[in-house]
């Protein structure tokens, strides 16, 4: 029981986590976005991320509310 409660309401270690997982995301979408067509396609500038916002989009509004902060 005590399992189920803390994975339905993180800590503030998971907090500081996924926002730092959200952080690390952004960098990586960024450094893409801006990458020279020479370094990386644009067709692959924009496929790497889409499995990323697939699972991200999975998640329940409350999870993607405290990951944004």
């Amino acid at each position: 029981m005590a399992a189920t409660a803390r994975a339905s309401s993180p800590g503030p270690t998971t907090t500081a986590l996924e926002r730092t997982l959200a952080k690390a995301l952004t960098e990586i979408v960024i450094g893409l976005d801006l990458s020279d067509d020479d370094a990386i396609t644009p067709e692959a500038a924009t496929a790497v991320p889409e499995p990323v916002i697939a699972l991200l989009q999975d998640l329940p509004e409350l999870n993607r509310r405290a990951s944004s902060g």
